[in-house]
């Protein structure tokens, strides 16, 4: 829920949201968490990206073999 109010409601989010002192383990948690998160969706769309040129490339190559 914390991630798609961050996204999609920011204003609301930021507006909404409290600060605590002395909850630093729990913040620090929650933003590796995210950047984990973050880093696992990026490689799979980098790795998504490249297979997919990889196989545009070696299409190109075999179409230039044949003709």
């Amino acid at each position: 829920m914390t991630t798609g109010s961050v996204l999609f409601r920011k204003r609301k989010f930021f507006r909404e949201t409290k600060a605590r002192a002395g909850d630093a383990a729990t913040v620090g948690r929650f933003g590796s968490l995210h950047r984990i998160f973050a880093a696992a969706l990026f490689g799979i769309a980098a790795a998504i990206h490249l297979a997919f040129t990889a196989e545009n490339r070696l299409w190109l190559v075999r179409w230039e073999l044949v003709h």
